[in-house]
């Protein structure tokens, strides 16, 4: 049937043994992908959202506190996600000293900052990346029909039209988000998610 790994490490499911190495190359995969100034900036809105910023952060703060965060990740090694799954240690202080927030795509649906990771990230352990079906958000409609038309090549139990793709956790955009348009702030933005404007041709 239909499965979704949310903001999980594939590749982390397939060592841990959750998932089975062969169910992931014999299947038929997908992905939506955002351009990585659009994202960073939704990022932004939903950790505000979520209370997980306080409601006064400009979106320049985010970013200088996000290019922070990724300059102490690089001279800090990962923590491994496997560790996580004591909680109770993740709560603990001697998990909290010494690391970024920026944890590594793991096992769970969010650590920390985890989501601001570049999205290549998720697609890491799902095989070769032209067997990946990727669509854009910016296209989402055009995108997601290709993606039901080949489905339905697959399977009959997949109707080839007449699938509508809903919009949910959506998050207002803000008046004055045009300053994702500041050069300093797409500048940080270009670095960080290098990989992701590489990988999906932004």
């Amino acid at each position: 049937g239909m499965v979704t790994f949310g903001h999980q490490s594939v590749s982390r499911l397939i060592e841990v043994g959750v998932v089975n190495r062969n169910f992931v190359d014999r299947a038929f995969k997908f992905s939506f992908v955002r351009n990585p100034h659009d994202r960073c900036a939704s990022l932004y809105r939903y950790f505000k959202k979520l209370g997980r910023l306080p409601e006064e952060t400009k979106y320049s703060d985010f970013i200088t506190t996000l290019e922070g965060e990724w300059q102490r990740h690089r001279s800090v090694p990962d923590v491994d996600p496997v560790a996580m799954s004591d909680r109770l240690l993740y709560a603990g202080e001697e998990f909290l000293l010494g690391r970024s927030r920026l944890q590594q795509v793991g096992l769970y649906n969010l650590l920390d900052w985890s989501q601001c990771r570049p999205q290549v990230d998720w697609l890491k352990g799902l095989g070769s990346p032209s067997d990946i079906h990727i669509g854009r958000i910016e296209n989402a409609d055009e995108d997601y029909a290709k993606i039901i038309t080949a489905l339905s090549e697959k399977s009959a139990r997949i109707p080839a039209s007449g699938v509508s793709l809903p919009k949910l956790n959506t998050t207002r955009v803000e008046a004055g988000m045009e300053i994702t348009r500041d050069p300093g702030i797409r500048r940080v933005v270009e670095e960080i998610y290098a990989e992701d404007f590489k990988a999906f041709g932004y």
